[in-house]
């Protein structure tokens, strides 16, 4: 039986292709799994970054549709429920400053 841990990384390795998808359905429903996920988890959130799926997440900010847009905005601001740390993983990857400042105000 596979530990906890190890369950949550194969579910985010899988997260991690949906994101990278041509496929807005598949991007929206992987970024829904993120919030899920990290919610109220700092363990996940930590694994979260160290899978390295920050990047791509902060890459749908910039995505056409709300369909996408929406779901990894609310991603991101889970991301920073974790704690300080994780907040400036996020920034650190030059989120536009508007977001960073309203993903850090619903945290504080």
């Amino acid at each position: 039986m596979l530990s906890r841990r190890r369950q949550t990384d194969r579910v985010l390795l899988v997260i991690r292709r949906l994101i990278g998808s041509s496929d807005d359905e598949l991007k929206s429903v992987a970024c829904w799994a993120l919030c899920y996920i990290t919610h109220k988890s700092k363990e996940n959130i930590e694994r979260v970054i160290i899978m390295r799926i920050c990047p791509q997440l902060v890459q749908l900010l910039g995505h056409p549709t709300l369909y996408v847009l929406n779901p990894a905005l609310l991603a991101v601001n889970m991301m920073c429920y974790g704690d300080d740390f994780h907040l400036q993983e996020i920034i650190f990857l030059e989120v536009p400053w508007n977001l960073g400042e309203m993903t850090y105000c619903s945290c504080s």
